[in-house]
C-alpha cells in the first residue's frame, strides 16, 4: 500500500456514484453484517453496567465510566485513521472487505473477554475492562468503518441510498432484537436456574455465556457478508495522492459535517444516559427481573422501529431528510423528559407508563437509523463537488469519531449521576429517573443544532 495514495476516492468520481448493480440480494448480502455490529456494540453499551456494577466487580461506578471513556475515545481515535487507510487500501478484493475480513476474529475475542470478569478488585477490574473494551471497540471501528464506507459506493443516487439504508436499519433492528430480547432472556433464563439450583453467587456466569453465545452468531453473520459482498478494485487513474492531514482537515471545516457532529454527539450523550438507566429501573423501581428493561421494554421498542421503518422512506421523500431528522430528535427530547415523571404516575400504571415510553423511542429512531447513512452520504458528495476529492470512508470515520467520543461522554454522565445520587437500589430510584431528563437536554440540543442544516430533499 502506498502511504501517500490519498484518503480519498474511492472508486473515482465517476465510479464511486454509479454502483454497479444494487439489487435485492446484494442489499441484503451488504446488511447481514450489520446484524452482528449492532448485536455487539448494543450489547456491550447495555450489560456491562448491570454487570461490573450490580454484581459489585466495581463499587465504584465512577471507574466504569471512565473504563468505557477511555475504550470509547479508543474507538474515536481509530475511526479516521482507519477510514484513511481504508481508502488508501488498493487490493484485488477492494478497498473494505479486507477490513471487515481481518477484524471481526479478534473483535469478538475481546467482546467474549469483557464478561469474564475474573477478580473483585476494583483497580484490577477498572484495567481489566479498560484493555477489553479498548480492545474490542478497536477492532469494532476496524470492521465498522470500511463497511459503513461501502454505501456510498453501492448507493448511487439519493433513493438508492435511502433503500440501502433501510436494509441497513432492519438488520440492525435484528442485531438489537439478539442485543436485548435474545441476550436478555439468556441472562435471565441463566440466572433462574442459578438461583434454583442454590448457587446464585454464580449468577454472573450468565452474562458469560450469553457473550459466548451472541458471540458466535455475530462473527458468522459478518463473516457471511465478508465473504460474498464484492467491491470491484479502484482504477489506478482514479487514485488521488493525498496525506492524512489533507484528507482529515477539510472535514473539520465542513460546515454541514460540523452541524451534523454537533447534534448526533448530543443525541448519543443523552440516550446512552438513558439506556444504561432503564435495567435499573425496571428491576428497582418496579421489582423485575434483571434484563426485564431490556426484554419487554427495548423488545417494543424494537417492534415499532420494524412498523415504522418502511414508512420513512416515503416520509422523506415528502417531507425531506432534515425535516425528518430534526422531529426524530424533537421527539426523543419530549419522550426523555417524561422519564422524569415515574415518581408522580399512580404506582398501579406506573410500569405501563415506563414500558410504553420506551416503545415509542422507536419511532424516531427509525428515521434516525434509515437517514444518518444518506445524510453522511449527501455531506460526501457536497465535499466532492467542493474540492474535487471523494473521501467516503473519511466522513464516516469523523463520523463515527464524534459520536463514540459522545457516546463515551454518555457513560461518564450516567456513572457520575450514580456516583452522586447513589448507586441504583430499591431505596435509591434519583439517579436512575434524573437520567430521562439530561437526555432529554441533550437530544433538543442536538435538534436545536440540526435546524441550521441547509440540505432539506
Amino acid at each position: 500500500m502506498d502511504s501517500n495514495v490519498s484518503a480519498a476516492q474511492s472508486e473515482g468520481s465517476a465510479q464511486a456514484v454509479k454502483p454497479s448493480a444494487l439489487t435485492t440480494r446484494v442489499m441484503t448480502l451488504y446488511a447481514m453484517a450489520n446484524i452482528g455490529l449492532f448485536a455487539v456494540d448494543a450489547i456491550f453499551d447495555n450489560y456491562i453496567g448491570m454487570l461490573y456494577i450490580d454484581h459489585k466487580y466495581i463499587t465504584v461506578p465512577i471507574l466504569l465510566g471512565i473504563a468505557c471513556l477511555i475504550g470509547r475515545t479508543v474507538d474515536a481515535v481509530a475511526n479516521p485513521v482507519i477510514g484513511y487507510l481504508s481508502d488508501c487500501s488498493y487490493g484485488p478484493r477492494g478497498k473494505r472487505i479486507p477490513f471487515i475480513r481481518r477484524g471481526a476474529f479478534p473483535m469478538i475475542i475481546f467482546f467474549i473477554l469483557l464478561f469474564f470478569p475474573i477478580s473483585k478488585s476494583n483497580s484490577f477490574n477498572f484495567v481489566y475492562t479498560t484493555i477489553c473494551a479498548s480492545g474490542m471497540l478497536f477492532f469494532f471501528t476496524y470492521v465498522c468503518a470500511p463497511y459503513n464506507s461501502l454505501i456510498p459506493a453501492l448507493g448511487g443516487t439519493n433513493e438508492e441510498r435511502v433503500k440501502l439504508g433501510t436494509f441497513y436499519t432492519v438488520a440492525g433492528i435484528f442485531g438489537i432484537v439478539i442485543a436485548f430480547v435474545a441476550a436478555g432472556q439468556i441472562v435471565d433464563g441463566l440466572i433462574s436456574y442459578f438461583k434454583a439450583s442454590g448457587r446464585p453467587g454464580d449468577s454472573h456466569y450468565a452474562y458469560s455465556a450469553m457473550a459466548l453465545i451472541t458471540g458466535a452468531f455475530s462473527l458468522f453473520v459478518i463473516y457471511v457478508t465478508a465473504l460474498t459482498v464484492k467491491e470491484k478494485p479502484c482504477p489506478i487513474e482514479n487514485r488521488v495522492t493525498l496525506s492524512f492531514r489533507e484528507s482529515f482537515v477539510p472535514s473539520l471545516k465542513n460546515p454541514l459535517f460540523i452541524l451534523y457532529a454537533v447534534s448526533i454527539s448530543s443525541f448519543w450523550i443523552g440516550f446512552k444516559t438513558l439506556q444504561t438507566s432503564v435495567n435499573f429501573i425496571c428491576k428497582y423501581v418496579f421489582g423485575k427481573s434483571e434484563a426485564y428493561g431490556s426484554i419487554v421494554g427495548f423488545g417494543g421498542m424494537i417492534a415499532v422501529m420494524l412498523i415504522a421503518t418502511p414508512f420513512v422512506f416515503f416520509l422523506q421523500k415528502k417531507f425531506g431528510k432534515k425535516a425528518l431528522f430534526a422531529g426524530a430528535l424533537l421527539l426523543i427530547s419530549i419522550i426523555s423528559f417524561a422519564q422524569g415523571f415515574i415518581g408522580v404516575v399512580p404506582k398501579s400504571y406506573g410500569l405501563y407508563f415506563y414500558i410504553g415510553m420506551i416503545f415509542l423511542f422507536g419511532i424516531p429512531f427509525s428515521a434516525m437509523q434509515v437517514l444518518f447513512s444518506a445524510i453522511i452520504s449527501d455531506i460526501i458528495d457536497s465535499d466532492e463537488k467542493e474540492t474535487g476529492v471523494r473521501r467516503e470512508a473519511m466522513y464516516f470515520g469523523m463520523e463515527g469519531f464524534v459520536s463514540k467520543l459522545a457516546r463515551g461522554g454518555g457513560w461518564v454522565v450516567v456513572t457520575a449521576l450514580f456516583q452522586i445520587f447513589g448507586t441504583p437500589s430499591p431505596a435509591n430510584h434519583t439517579a436512575m429517573i434524573v437520567a430521562g431528563p439530561v437526555c432529554g437536554v441533550f437530544a433538543f440540543a442536538g435538534f436545536l443544532a440540526f435546524t441550521r442544516y441547509p440540505i432539506k430533499y
